[in-house]
């Protein structure tokens, strides 16, 4: 189960100074009491340069937007009760003077109470521009993105007695990178055409 509360703030100033935040706090079954609930925020800020009085007025460039953003997003995507022993029957064991075979139960998995929410914080600055009357827009992004507290299977001895590995919060990597689009368009009488193109580092 996953239960969440959010607050939302949108401000908009003469569609030139734009603003956002939003603050969530995600609780899931998926996580122990010590755990159980994380807060992840994100804003975003952007400025149309091109609504300023100073902005040049042509067809070269008609629009142009810088915005920028920064935000942290959870995963509980585990197992339901990774937190706990899983203890499965069937296990069988000689015991006694006589060596009778019983039939009893093992733990598979040890717990671990104090697994956490993953988290991924994403920064993203970009830019927006329409130019030669829309005939030709460009959209350039550059994101870094660190994920940490990665969830998996933690490896342990199996001289402990189990045969799982237990869920544990094991690292973080990050991914970074730009992406660029340009788009031409454009029309003769009832002839409309356009080309895109699409580049992307990681």
């Amino acid at each position: 189960r996953i239960i969440s509360t959010y607050a939302r703030l949108i401000y908009d100033y003469e569609d030139k100074y734009l603003f956002s935040a939003t603050v969530r706090r995600d609780g899931s079954s998926n996580f122990g009491i010590n755990n159980r609930f994380g807060i992840f925020p994100a804003f975003s800020l952007g400025w149309v340069i091109s609504e300023e009085s100073f902005f040049p007025k042509s067809n070269a460039i008609e629009f142009l937007k810088i915005r920028s953003s920064w935000g942290v997003n959870g995963n509980d995507r585990i197992p339901a009760l990774s937190y706990e022993a899983l203890i499965v029957p069937g296990a069988a064991y000689s015991f006694g003077r006589n060596e009778t075979v019983n039939t009893g139960a093992t733990v598979l998995t040890l717990p671990n109470p104090n697994i956490k929410w993953e988290e991924s914080v994403q920064f993203d600055i970009g830019l927006d521009a329409s130019l030669f009357a829309g005939r030709l827009t460009l959209e350039f992004d550059y994101f870094s993105k660190t994920t940490r507290d990665l969830l998996g299977g933690q490896i342990i001895p199996r001289y402990t007695g189990v045969t799982a590995d237990p869920i544990s919060n094991l690292g973080e990597f990050t991914n970074s990178g730009i992406e660029l689009g340009l788009r031409y368009r454009q029309s003769f009488g009832d002839l409309r055409f356009s080309s895109a193109l699409n580049y992307s580092t990681f």
